[in-house]
């Protein structure tokens, strides 16, 4: 076993990533010296301008996209040395590292391509380089306010101390886990990098204002959107029709009906309503 396939051993060792392609790609990357050159060099910051993808395509076939989990693998052991000079638990990096196959299962369910890119090849990069951290059922990063915002009655000045707040896809929104989740990341930001927060933000249609219309006040959606107030901003937001649907490109009368959720969607679509992200504040408290 190469190299590559020594990290992939050790990658899953905190991350579910039992898919033999991923074999398939590593034993290639060890026994192709053009592939190998490529895998030792600068990770590239968009997967689909790589400049050698013609390449990849030509020695990787249908597992191109693959390669680039192994760019994100690449600098697993770093990121392990980060949680442990921090005293991070490795149940957390266990758990933040799930969203790497997570991901890859759904860029293959939208895409018919193994692996990882468009959007989600950049955004696991804040997983592996210890930006980003998942503490219960939510996702958090530290943002610092670069200028003043206003989410309903609550001003906040440049230099505000905040955590984004992300919503990882597979569990329900249950109320109680999510109070548990707001509440980790305050100690752990404090505890573990000395970062006192004033409050959460989130960026999502999850807060769109439409759903409203759709969802029960008592949904798990709408409680937890109740928590957000929300800037004047609201723009047109269709990623949800991946989350929520599992496609991009379906007309409405062609979506599925398997839950609520789903049904409530697809009717408002059908009646010529579109969702819009609102970007919310919550308070520490």
């Amino acid at each position: 076993m190469g190299a590559c396939g020594d990290l992939l051993t050790c990658a899953r060792g905190v991350a579910a990533l039992p898919d033999p392609r991923l074999d398939a790609i590593a034993d290639a990357i060890d026994s192709d010296l053009s592939l190998k050159a490529l895998w030792n060099g600068d990770p590239p910051d968009c997967a689909e301008d790589f400049p050698a993808m013609e390449e990849l395509r030509r020695r990787l076939g249908p597992l191109h996209m693959g390669f680039f989990v192994f760019c994100l693998l690449r600098e697993l052991p770093e990121t392990c040395r980060f949680y442990r000079s921090k005293g991070i638990p490795e149940e957390i990096l266990r758990l933040t590292l799930q969203d790497i196959p997570r991901n890859m299962n759904e860029y293959e369910a939208l895409t018919g391509q193994f692996g990882i890119g468009g959007e989600r090849y950049p955004w696991l990069w804040n997983h592996i380089r210890g930006r980003l951290f998942q503490l219960g059922r939510l996702q958090f990063m530290a943002h610092v306010l670069e200028a003043p915002e206003t989410f309903g009655g609550t001003f906040l000045p440049a230099g505000t101390k905040l955590l984004e707040t992300h919503i990882p896809a597979g569990e329900p929104l249950l109320p109680e886990a999510c109070s548990r989740a707001f509440r980790a990341a305050v100690e752990f930001y404090e505890k573990t990098f000395g970062y006192v927060t004033e409050g959460f933000t989130c960026e999502s249609w999850l807060l769109s204002p439409e759903l409203g219309e759709i969802l029960s006040p008592h949904s798990n959606i709408r409680r937890f959107a109740g928590q957000f107030s929300c800037t004047d901003r609201f723009e047109r937001d269709d990623s949800f029709l991946q989350y929520v649907f599992g496609t991009t490109a379906a007309k409405p009368e062609q979506l599925p009906e398997n839950n609520s959720l789903q049904r409530g969607l697809k009717r408002f679509l059908l009646q010529g309503g579109e969702l819009h992200s609102g970007y919310g504040f919550r308070p520490v408290g």
